[in-house]
This record gives structure tokens, sequence and C-alpha cells, in this order.
């Protein structure tokens, strides 16, 4: 078959082309790779500002929902040092070989999270903070895994799914905090039933002025409920 000038000209023409059209292909793939990496890091700080800066397409209700989970002001001191312990546990692997790009300005990528089991230390028996975060800093961890799905804006890629299971699953342990003296509380309340039986009225003043000087969150019961912003029909209870 006779090739002309103007078929080998447009051969070559798609040629040139091909490693262009790779390059461009690389280039996004790698702004993907380091738009979820910078996001994963964002979840390990917990900073809530830092992490919806990085996130698109959310509603007003759950940004503001987040922003109170996530504030501070909104914690005991026990309850912070708990979540510091929880949030340093986080690691985050993000697989590389896993970007999609859907179309010119879509993408996916799976991401791994490790963070350790809260729901394993409940039931514990901690006599303090300390013993607590140190618990956190041995348990054993649960894994998460999700799809992050990114869209190109303005030349800048963004998460448009944080409020996908997976990700809620991630701040579970926030408002969920275990019991600190909970030995210690139960102790008593056998003392209490006992001092009741025996109508024994000094044993029972002598009972309240040792909890209340070794464990001074047990006799506070008053309580903070916020809406949690991944499932808006759900409430974490704060025991303050």
């Amino acid at each position: 078959m006779k090739i002309t000038k103007k078929q080998a000209l447009t051969v070559l023409m798609v040629m040139a082309l091909i490693p262009v059209m790779c390059a461009c292909s690389l280039g996004k793939k790698k702004a993907v790779i380091e738009a979820a990496t910078a996001f994963g890091d964002a979840l390990k700080d917990g900073e809530a500002s830092g992490i919806l800066h990085k996130t698109d397409g959310l509603d007003s209700d759950f940004k503001k929902s987040f922003k109170d989970l996530m504030n501070p002001d909104n914690y005991t001191q026990e309850e912070l040092v708990y979540a510091d312990h929880m949030m340093r546990s986080i690691r985050v692997e993000i697989d590389e070989e896993s970007v999609v790009l859907v179309d010119k300005e879509n993408a996916t990528i799976d991401m791994e999270f490790k963070i350790a089991d809260h729901e394993s230390l409940q039931g514990g028996d901690y006599d303090s903070v300390d013993a607590l975060a140190a618990a956190i800093d041995s348990a054993s961890s649960r894994t998460i895994k999700v799809t992050a799905e990114l869209a190109l804006i303005e030349k800048e890629w963004y998460i448009t799914n944080f409020n996908a299971p997976e990700f809620q699953s991630l701040y579970l342990f926030l408002g969920n905090m275990p019991a600190i003296g909970r030995g210690t509380l139960l102790a008593t309340a056998e003392t209490v039933a006992l001092s009741v039986v025996t109508d024994n009225s000094t044993l029972l003043y002598d009972i309240c002025a040792s909890v209340e000087s070794t464990c001074p969150h047990i006799l506070i019961s008053s309580s903070a409920t916020r809406t949690s912003p991944m499932n808006p029909a759900s409430t974490s209870t704060l025991q303050l």
C-alpha cells in the first residue's frame, strides 16, 4: 500500500504528541498523589480549617458541625489528652499505583488509615488519664480503607467525598473516651451498697470524701451533646 506524504506527516505528528500526552498524564497523577498526601497529613493534624480547605462540595451544615467536633474548647483536659494520643496513632498510606484519571477534571486514589482501636479500650480499668494514654499507645490498630475522589478546580486538586462513611469513621473516637477511675467507681458502688445495708453513715461520708479527692471527674454529671458532622442523625455525648 502506497503511503502518501500527507499520511506520513499525520503519523509523525501523532507520534510526536504521544510523549506530550504521557507527560501530561504523569503530571496529573503526581499532582493527585501530592493532594492526597497533603490531605492525609491534614487529617493527622486534626485542624478543622486545614482539613476543610482541602475539600470541595461539602454543605455548610457539615462544615459547621465538623468544626464543632474538632474544636478543642468543647473538650475537658482529660479528653484532650485522650484525643491527642488517638490522633498521634494515625498512620496514612497512599497507594500511588491506584490513581485513576476519570477525566480531565476528576480522579480517584486509594488511601489507607491505621488508628488505635478505641473500642478495644472500652471497659478497661484506668486510674488516670496517663494510664489511658499509655493504653492507647500500645493498643492494636484498626484499618480504614477509602477511595478518595478528587476534582481539579482552578489548577488545584480537592477531595470531594470527605463525607463518605469511610472518612467518617476516622474520628469516631471523639466523644467516646473510655471511663477513667472505673475500678474505683465500682468499688465505691459496692461500699455504698454496704453502708446502706448496715446503716453506716460515717462510711458513706468517708467514701464521698475519698472519691472526690481521687477521681473528681466521677462526681461531675453535666454533659454536652453535639451532633456528629459525619452522621447528622446521631449524637455524641461528652461526659464533662
